[in-house]
């Protein structure tokens, strides 16, 4: 559940071993850190708003 789309949200994607950041600002994707292909099939996804 994310509270707000009027701020800034963090996704973290990982496996483990590797991971892929996203960050939003106001709904609208601004970076991505990392390569969802080097990831590995079961995931953990963190989801931060601020």
């Amino acid at each position: 559940m994310i509270w707000s789309v009027n701020s800034e949200v963090i996704v973290i994607v990982s496996d483990g071993k590797g991971k892929v950041e996203l960050v939003f600002d106001k709904g609208d994707l601004k970076t991505v850190n990392g390569d969802f292909n080097s990831l590995n099939d079961k995931l953990t996804v963190l989801v931060k708003g601020s």
